[in-house]
This record gives structure tokens, sequence and C-alpha cells, in this order.
């Protein structure tokens, strides 16, 4: 059930597609998809965490695609076991040019 989630925004120009998750008219957070699947962020405000948003928001993108690909650091711990419990598979280890931190490229693929 992804009640609370709406797509707030039409497709730009470089193919991004934003959807909110709002409650009680409070944005919570928002998932931001880019071309061919790939999550450019996922957000969720600090007070609402750890209330299913997030699993959320990745179901509803899920629903809408057949593969969902994103970067995260390798610090970020909590994010990394959250799209591994999403069922998404580290498919490459790399360094971000920019920031010089070490990042997983993750993979998630429908079955079908």
């Amino acid at each position: 059930d992804q009640k609370g989630v709406e797509q707030r925004s039409r497709q730009s120009e470089n193919g991004r597609r934003t959807y909110v998750y709002v409650e009680n008219n409070e944005i919570k957070g928002f998932i931001s998809l880019l071309e061919e699947g790939y999550v450019g962020a996922l957000f969720v405000k600090d007070e609402f965490k750890r209330q299913g948003i997030g699993r959320k928001l990745i179901n509803y993108c899920k629903e809408r695609n057949n593969k969902l690909k994103l970067k995260v650091y390798e610090k970020n711990i909590n994010a990394i076991l959250f799209y591994v419990a999403m069922g998404f598979k580290n498919t490459k280890i790399g360094i971000d040019e920019e920031t010089k931190e070490k990042e997983y490229e993750m993979e998630w693929k429908d079955k079908n």
C-alpha cells in the first residue's frame, strides 16, 4: 500500500520524476528518479524516519520500473542496510570523484 505517495512534478527534460510522501497536507519525504530508473535522491525528514516512508517511496517506484539503480557512500551504513533490505544488491565499488568518498553502486531488478 503506497497511500500517501504522489507525483508532484511533471517529467522534466532530463527525465527527472519526483514523487512525494504527503500525510495531513505535510510533505514528509520524497524520491527523485532520473532516466533509466536511477535514484537521484531519497529523503525523509528526520522526525519521520523509521516510519516506513522510505519503503513506501521505493516500493512506489518499483511498481513503475523494472530496475532501480543508485549510489551510496560506504560510510552511510543505515542507508546501505535499508537498500539491502529493499532488495538492492551491490554491483560496484568506486570512488566519488568530487568528494573522494568510497561509494557503492547498488541495483534492484524486478524478478519477472
